[in-house]
């Protein structure tokens, strides 16, 4: 099934098939390349949650960031305010401005962090 509408981050490999149920000939070049000129212009981000396959891409309006567990792979949005008060210390701290497209926290989820303890011994 094709992805829908609604769905937030989806690679090049999604877009080729949803656009082949209506255009079965589409080549994927063309729809990489129409995520790059998308890209360059500002129109969407890649999400840059992925550790290993496809690069995903989100819509850039749909400004929020994530957190990725490093111990199952989940993938939680974070509402892009959350990160406002780092970036006030950056700019007071340091004088710097930032404008951040996308972040991608890695670490681990409430369920892996209790089993990661039980192997290690640690954090």
């Amino acid at each position: 099934m094709p992805p829908v509408a609604g769905d937030s981050h989806l690679s090049a490999d999604d877009l080729v098939a949803s656009v082949r149920h209506t255009m079965a000939t589409v080549a994927r070049s063309i729809i990489c390349r129409t995520l790059e000129h998308l890209e360059a212009l500002g129109m969407v981000v890649r999400a840059g949650i992925e550790s290993s396959g496809p690069a995903t891409y989100h819509l850039s309006a749909d400004e929020h960031h994530h957190t990725v567990c490093d111990g199952c792979g989940r993938v939680v949005e974070v509402p892009a305010p959350v990160f406002d008060p780092i970036g006030a210390w950056l700019d007071t701290e340091l004088g710097f401005a930032a404008h951040p497209r996308h972040l991608a926290i890695r670490g681990l989820c409430r369920r892996c962090r209790p089993r990661r303890k039980a192997v290690t011994g640690g954090a």
